[in-house]
């Protein structure tokens, strides 16, 4: 019975097959060239494929069959086993790139390191891009090197070293040894991030590393290391101290004089400080193996902070330098090191040390250089004159690579990596990368519904989740809805799709706006706007994060919500905005100075402090809303904002961000909170539920991975689970789905 079974179920899959060649004769015959012939036959394998998903072809194998049979269960399937991610969009807005790196044995192959991206890689100059790095566990790049004497060698180092408050970590160096195909892990797996990668000219094992180091906490693994054998093992060379690590390093096409740059760098939740007095240059003359300090014969005195180095391949006695220093911007030398002199003030060339900091050389000329800052700017002439590259493709440039021909060149900037081939003058960028950094997620309710996203310093886009076209989703499909800043909320609003709420920083932080998808205009419905530049916040009634969030009522049409330090409540789309609450956040007015340390400032907005990072208003209940905020509360009010109380996770340690507050979908007592604490140094999960309202909470943390922290939690609104117990009330258990730094879990246990 069972062979006549197979046998059946093995005629009736024929049988489709049959089918199948039936139509590729048939349209062959009528439409010979024609995509339709692709198109059915592509339909006649889904057929099978449903077909066989659906269990006909068995009820096909097995009709006829009079003697029943008992038909095994099938395993117990695990939740989302099946779920494959497919990448729809954007690519046309771009993203951050932290490093690039091209090749002179060929002109065609170039690297692009993503700062949240993983590694591209393009072999016909930029037309097309592969992604070499999906099946990574870590998508922050630093450093990427193609070995000159073997292109097939490639070395990628993780972690992004241009340390905002957003940048994540890594987990060392890879290498690849077939042109990028396959990767292996080299180590380095506790140096955080990777600024720099150089590779001998002659030996593509010989490398050295640069190792910035935690920017949160205390560590010895930061410095430069070395390696002779393509990074099995490392030495450290250069060890300065648990706060300094290495922010820059070039070397000569001998490999024997070598410069590193030291950078003690920390960040806390509420500011940064760049600078100390470990800072500075470091000279090695033996390739990396030894190294002495650099200090005085014109070289800035006092602290000096971050700080970028390059050589001339041409003429190894020029050395440029660009100091984070308060007595000027760039020096020079022209004996390789032993004296500098000053060569500019002009902030231009390093609007932002701490985000900047690059420059490159020429290969071919020894005065002209190229100077990464905000703007890209060139000098021809030593260091004489100045200007702007005017042709450069956005703004924020983090590193340029530059052929022996001193005219190919690729730039790493916060919206791609340009391509140019006459020494700057005109650049290329396709727009074909899809590695933008996206805050936060929005959709609509229509069917197929609209995703959105805020990007970082891209602005906010929206874009189909299924086009309904059998090209797939193009990058044509979507289009920006923001205010031409740093996005960080794109929400469509209730019943009206086309008008999408974003929130982005295009002058000052708490920038809210409707955007009309039809007419494509964006009008700013603000609640306060107050000019925050270069002043501390202490004092200002009001005060909005970077990603000041915005929230509609699921229970209450028509009422949305806005958080700065306060929450706004608007009825009428932002014509008028209500108070409905006072400071829910602690309102420390020693972590509302300006940022930056002593040696100057840094007043992007980014590191605004005591504001609300969520708003969640219940589905059950319409007058009440949850909020969570920077610096670790969790608010409740149950009466519309008349009344609040602070339900904060009592056995926390402080400052953690409440990045995500989760009202349950079938209780009102019952809410989920994610705090991430890794701007204190803490890189553990909390995740914490209460049944209560916030009166006690209980941890989720389980065994989630200890060095992931958690930034969002949600409920399964579908997958309620109910235990009636005798003689009490019902009590409700769903299944929470986390997200973390590097993954998504779900639990299938009660909670």
């Amino acid at each position: 019975m069972h062979r006549r079974a197979r046998t059946r179920r093995r005629d009736a899959r024929a049988s489709l097959s049959r089918f199948e060649r039936f139509i590729r004769r048939t349209c062959a015959r009528r439409t010979r060239g024609a995509p339709l012939i692709l198109l059915l036959v592509r339909a006649a394998r889904a057929v099978v494929a449903c077909l066989s998903t659906l269990g006909v072809i068995n009820a096909l194998a097995l009709a006829g069959e009079t003697t029943p049979r008992t038909v095994a269960p099938p395993p117990t399937a695990v939740p989302f086993a099946a779920l494959e991610y497919r990448n729809i969009g954007p690519a046309n807005a771009g993203g951050r790139v932290s490093a690039v790196a091209g090749c002179d044995l060929d002109a065609y192959l170039y690297l692009v390191g993503a700062a949240g991206g993983g590694v591209f890689r393009t072999r016909n100059g930029g037309a097309t891009w592969d992604d070499v790095w999906a099946k990574q566990t870590v998508g922050a790049i630093g450093a990427l090197a193609i070995a000159p004497p073997d292109r097939r060698t490639m070395w990628v180092g993780t972690g992004e070293p241009k340390p905002r408050n957003d940048a994540s970590y890594g987990d060392g160096v890879w290498v690849s040894e077939d042109g990028g195909d396959r990767w292996e892990h080299r180590g380095l797996e506790r140096s955080y991030a990777i600024s720099k990668i150089l590779v001998d000219a002659h030996d593509p094992h010989l490398a050295l590393a640069g190792a910035l180091g935690n920017p949160f906490a205390d560590s010895r693994s930061r410095g430069v290391y070395r390696t002779t054998d393509g990074g099995r093992s490392w030495r450290q060379t250069l060890y300065v101290g648990p706060a300094s690590g290495v922010a820059d390093m070039d070397w000569d096409t001998a490999g024997k004089l070598v410069f590193a740059a030291v950078w003690q760098f920390r960040r806390v939740p509420w500011t940064f400080t760049s600078g100390g007095p470990s800072d500075g240059l470091w000279r090695s003359t033996d390739g990396g193996i030894t190294w002495a300090k650099l200090s005085g014969h014109g070289l800035p005195p006092g602290d000096v902070g971050r700080i970028g180095v390059a050589i001339a391949p041409s003429d190894p006695e020029r050395v440029y330098a660009l100091i984070q220093s308060t007595q000027g911007i760039a020096w020079r030398s022209d004996d390789g090191g032993d004296t500098w002199h000053k060569i500019s003030n002009d902030t231009e060339l390093n609007q932002r040390p701490f985000y900047n900091s690059r420059l490159s050389v020429d290969p071919t000329d020894p005065d002209h250089v190229y100077f990464c800052a905000e703007n890209l700017i060139e000098t021809r002439d030593g260091g004489k004159t100045y200007h702007e590259l005017r042709g450069a493709i956005h703004r924020d440039h983090h590193g340029v690579w530059i052929a022996r021909d001193g005219r190919r060149m690729i730039d790493a900037n916060d919206g791609g990596a340009p391509i140019s081939l006459d020494a700057g003058q005109v650049w290329d960028w396709r727009a074909n990368l899809t590695i933008a950094q996206i805050y936060h997620v929005g959709f609509d309710d229509r069917n197929p519904y609209d995703v959105c996203g805020g990007l970082q310093d891209n602005d906010a886009f929206c874009g189909p989740s299924n086009s309904l076209n059998f090209l797939g989703i193009r990058a044509a499909a979507w289009h920006d809805v923001g205010n031409n800043g740093d996005g960080s909320w794109a929400w469509p609003e209730p019943y009206r799709p086309g008008a999408i709420w974003n929130v982005g920083v295009s002058e000052l932080n708490g920038q809210l706006g409707i955007f009309n998808v039809q007419t494509r205009e964006n009008v700013d419905i603000s609640p306060y706007v107050r000019d925050t530049n270069g002043r501390a916040l202490a004092g200002i009634p009001y005060r909005f994060d970077w990603q000041a969030p915005v929230a509609f009522s699921p229970r209450d049409p028509g009422v949305a919500y806005f958080g700065g330090n306060v929450v706004f409540a608007t009825r009428d789309r932002g014509k008028h905005w209500r108070r409905i609450s006072g400071d829910l956040t602690l309102d420390d007015p020693a972590h509302l100075q300006v940022a930056g340390g002593s040696i100057n400032p840094d007043v992007s907005g980014a590191e605004f402090y005591d504001t609300i990072l969520d708003i969640a208003p219940s589905p059950l209940a319409a007058r009440q809303l949850w909020v969570g905020t920077d610096d670790g509360l969790v608010q409740l009010t149950r009466d519309g904002g008349t009344h609040w109380q602070n339900v904060s996770v009592a056995d926390l340690a402080p400052y953690g961000r409440v990045e995500t507050v989760e009202p349950s979908h079938v209780s009102t007592a019952r809410a989920y909170v994610a705090i991430d604490r890794h701007l204190c140094g803490d890189f553990a999960p909390y995740l914490y539920t209460t049944d209560d309202y916030g009166q006690h909470w209980r941890s989720l943390r389980a065994n989630l991975p200890a060095g992931e922290p958690a930034h969002v939690i949600r409920e399964d609104p579908r997958n309620a689970q109910y235990q009636i117990q005798k003689g009490g009330p019902v009590s409700r258990y769903t299944l929470p789905v986390f997200k973390t730094a590097k993954a998504v879990y779900y639990t299938d246990e009660t909670v």
